[in-house]
């Protein structure tokens, strides 16, 4: 009997999509859905390499009730009305489903090109087999086998993958069972008799398990005024696994999953899992696909509110972790304070104390292992260092810290040249700078930001506080003032006095209004020699186009013509500076023999006017900031970002990037 042809009524570009993955685990792992939730108690997963140490083949097997032939039709063939669509529970077993849209048979397509199901199922007393083939090529149909009866006694499927797409190097990397155990550790904990083999080992989720928490419920209010509780659970694991959020249904089974950032010292491998019904519904409504774009309203209150329960539930954590190992300390008689606090001081005190010797006794194996002569007297000269002065830090790093000694006589002989407080203050200044720009960079191109972002009440007073970007030779002189205001800055640069009758206006006869107006004086014998460097700055969204270069070229023309400014010994520049520039004018910016960005310079080499986009000013500033940044050994993402435009910026920013600090 010759194979039947089932058709999808889909287009290819969407189907292509759902044959695409961020990882090979999320395409395995909806194989293994669909076969728990055909009622499996038993998913196998092999992976076959060849003599060149490449993966040929992925199988993955369960002992499923399989699909019937006279259902293979509307499995296959439809999306969207899958049986699962209205069904809470499995047929038999009666065990929570996963999947309800028909779109994890796409996903084998992500690991490779040719994809074979071979499926058996009971009728009566038979059991009988058949194939289901699918190519990356065709993804819009499948080939459906003639069934026959098979003396094998058990029903099941078998999905081999060939033809892999690349050598995913992950799946055979030693951390790939505990990837797995994440992502199915509720469900394995709710049904303990099942069992998920992965290249022959089990994966056993409480072995790697450190400890499991319930934070009770997130609680939020949708647009539609309904009130929706969101319950968290968090579980840490013995391994490194970073830091993950899974969005779930009801029972825990997940249905999106991110890399979480979020600032939790000390606990830096947890799963943290939101589970709701609403969760659920949300994702059908695909509005948990998590892009690069503005989260939906209801998400983001769900994130904010969800980081704070866990920031809460580590403060805690820490603290208990703390208690527990002080006190331990304590009844070993290695502590080294003795009695309660005498005062405020003495508790501040103890409070540094406890949080560096739980950190060296973490971090330290050796620390751990030694007797407790050793460990009272390392503590000793820990409290030592931190009652005391810098200059005790040397035992720290002698004793405690075991730096080589090349680093610990750099660190000698600089702070022979400065103080700690000194290194602390310039290291925390690259690291605001860091912050500052990656949360710049979400102000200029997130959407949303770029929409609602206002030029002169928000970017514009951001930017007056961290000129900086600018250069770090120029200091503000004036901030949003008229032309003839900044010329009289001018004045008062020079050592001369203010004219309050100075008027200065364009050639239209309009007075212009600058935004920021930096200043330098350049080392020369003659000391009232200048440069001025005047920012025009635009919204986001607005082009630097012809328009824009007219404006700021009649603050040129003001300066150039005005009789009193024009043979001072001083050199002026301007910048117009948006996300884009028009094609005009980047055109006329982009000439032969220029430096690129240079709309105008002046015959007498004083006047010079440039357009610039906030890439090139940040990809400049990082650039400045990258040796420090790589020996800092820090790296400031948009959520880092966006906290320190909060804290110093609160009041600045767009409405939907706000939180509820205060500045």
């Amino acid at each position: 009997m010759s194979n039947t042809i089932v058709q999808i009524n889909a287009k290819k570009d969407y189907l292509e999509s759902l044959a695409r993955t961020k990882t090979p685990f999320f395409a395995l792992s909806e194989l293994i859905w669909n076969a728990f939730d055909a009622d499996a108690d038993k998913v196998s997963i092999s992976i076959i390499v060849n003599g060149l140490d490449t993966i040929e083949r992925i199988c993955v097997a369960d002992n499923g009730v399989g699909i019937p032939h006279e259902d293979v039709k509307n499995a296959f063939g439809n999306l969207g009305g899958s049986w699962k669509n209205g069904a809470k529970l499995t047929p038999l077993k009666s065990r929570h489903i996963h999947g309800k849209t028909g779109k994890g048979r796409f996903r084998a397509f992500a690991l490779g090109s040719v994809v074979r199901w071979t499926t058996r199922y009971r009728q009566n007393e038979n059991i009988k087999e058949y194939s289901i083939n699918g190519n990356i090529d065709n993804l819009d149909s499948f080939s459906i086998g003639a069934e026959r009866i098979t003396l094998s006694s058990d029903p099941g499927t078998e999905v081999i993958i060939s033809n892999i797409s690349q050598n995913f190097r992950s799946l055979l990397e030693d951390d790939a069972i505990l990837r797995l155990a994440q992502e199915f550790a509720l469900y394995l904990q709710m049904y303990q008799s099942l069992e998920l083999i992965y290249r022959d080992q089990r994966v056993e989720p409480k072995d790697a398990i450190k400890r499991s928490d319930a934070l009770g419920s997130v609680d939020i209010q949708t647009r539609e005024g309904e009130n929706e509780s969101i319950r968290l659970e968090v579980i840490e694991w013995n391994s490194d696994q970073g830091r993950t959020l899974f969005f779930c249904n009801e029972s825990g089974i997940p249905l999106q999953k991110i890399d979480f950032q979020i600032h939790t010292p000390g606990f830096d491998n947890y799963s943290a899992y939101l589970k709701s019904d609403y969760l659920a519904k949300l994702n059908s409504e695909n509005l948990l696909a998590l892009s690069d774009g503005p989260l939906h309203e209801e998400l983001t209150k769900i994130m904010k509110a969800s980081k704070e329960r866990l920031r809460d539930h580590f403060r805690a954590r820490a603290a208990e972790r703390t208690a527990a190992l002080v006190s331990n300390w304590k009844e070993r008689q290695i502590y080294p304070y003795k009695g309660e606090a005498h005062d405020l001081v003495e508790r501040a005190e103890r409070q540094v104390f406890d949080i560096v010797a739980v950190n060296v006794n973490e971090y330290l194996p050796d620390f751990e292992r030694t007797d407790d002569k050793n460990k009272r007297l390392t503590l000793r000269l820990l409290q030592q260092a931190i009652k005391q002065n810098p200059g005790s830090l040397n035992y720290i790093f002698k004793e405690i810290l075991d730096l080589p000694t090349e680093r610990q006589n750099e660190f000698a002989d600089l702070l022979q040249k400065t103080t700690l407080s000194s290194i602390i203050a310039a290291s925390k200044v690259i690291c605001d700078r860091l912050e500052f720009l990656a949360g710049l960079e979400k102000l200029l191109f997130d959407e949303e930001s770029r929409r609602s972002l206002k030029e002169r009440p928000q970017l514009h007073r951001i930017l007056a506080n961290e000129t900086w970007v600018f250069g770090e030779e120029f200091h503000l002189s004036a901030d949003d003032e008229s032309l003839s205001s900044v010329l009289n800055k001018h004045l008062e640069c020079l050592g001369r006095e203010r004219d309050d009758n100075l008027k200065v206006t364009t050639h239209d006869g309009s007075v212009g209004i600058v935004d920021l107006m930096l200043s330098r004086r350049i080392p020369q014998p003659k000391a009232e020699q200048r440069e001025h460097l005047i920012v025009e700055l635009k919204r986001p969204r607005v082009k630097i186009d012809s328009t824009a270069v007219g404006q700021v070229m009649k603050y040129v023309l003001a300066v150039v013509g005005d009789e009193r400014f024009r043979d001072i010994d001083t050199r002026w520049t301007f910048w117009a500076v948006s996300n884009d520039i028009s094609p005009e004018v980047r055109a006329l910016s982009n000439q032969s023999g220029r430096p690129e960005g240079l709309y105008h310079e002046s015959p007498d080499k004083k006047v010079y006017f440039w357009v610039k986009t906030w890439a090139q000013i940040i990809e400049s500033c990082q650039a400045r900031l990258k040796l420090f940044q790589g020996e800092l050994n820090y790296i400031a993402d948009r959520e880092t970002g966006l906290e320190y435009l909060r804290k110093a910026y609160n009041k600045y920013i767009p409405a939907h990037l706000k939180n509820d600090i205060t500045p």
